[in-house]
């Protein structure tokens, strides 16, 4: 073998042993009160290759990925009753540490109420049912009005769903409130003043009570 092709040898095995550049992402979850959040689950992909990876914070809140190959990433972290986090072309730099500060906002409440009544049921025009998606945390309702159906609306036939988005306060009472669109106007009307009077035992984050969103679906039914 002559000393070219000595040379062209060395120079293949140099390129298989060179390492990939890789850099780490780490960082640490919040939650609204400043407080750190456990057993979080963190996943990143690859924008480019696709490839995916996990990790879960520890007691502190942290997390951390190391190895990550030179590219942008989207982040998503979870946790049980907090909405999902979302994070898109993160930048992992050759040999760098990209870091993250997560804060993640409470999940939703959902609360579902089926007032019936007889009736003759007029056919549906359409589609009535609106599906909300999100985060679900358990609901803490103890005290619950239940609206009256509507002569005008039961004598014609109207039945139908009413929702509605809400803020609960910090005290339980129902704050600002608003009726979703499509839902016939005396059956919202008498929902809205019903769940107006609605109390929820405060939720507590860490021991404090905090506001949350809900969805309230209060479902008018007509049986025969």
């Amino acid at each position: 073998m002559n000393r070219f092709s000595v040379c062209v040898v060395s120079l293949a095995a140099a390129r298989l042993v060179l390492p990939v550049h890789a850099g780490s992402l780490t960082g640490r979850v919040w939650d609204p009160t400043g407080a750190v959040i456990p057993k979080a689950a963190v996943a990143v992909v690859n924008v480019e290759s696709g490839a995916r990876q996990s990790a879960t914070t520890g007691a502190a809140g942290d997390f951390s990925l190391q190895g990550l190959p030179t590219g942008r990433y989207d982040v998503e972290v979870s946790a049980p009753g907090f909405q999902q986090y979302r994070r898109r072309g993160v930048l992992v730099a050759a040999d760098g540490e990209a870091r993250l500060a997560v804060l993640l906002r409470l999940g939703e409440v959902m609360e579902t109420l089926v007032v019936q009544a007889q009736g003759a049921p007029r056919p549906p025009a359409g589609p009535t049912r609106v599906r909300v998606g999100g985060n679900v945390q358990a609901p803490k309702l103890i005290r619950q009005v239940r609206p009256a159906y509507p002569q005008g609306p039961k004598d014609a036939g109207l039945q139908g769903p009413v929702v509605m988005r809400a803020t609960i306060l910090k005290d339980g009472s129902i704050g600002e409130l608003t009726v979703m669109g499509g839902a016939e106007p005396l059956l919202a009307a008498e929902a809205e003043n019903a769940v107006r009077l609605w109390r929820y035992q405060p939720t507590l984050l860490n021991g404090q009570p905090v506001e949350v969103l809900t969805t309230i679906e209060v479902d008018f039914r007509l049986k025969p």
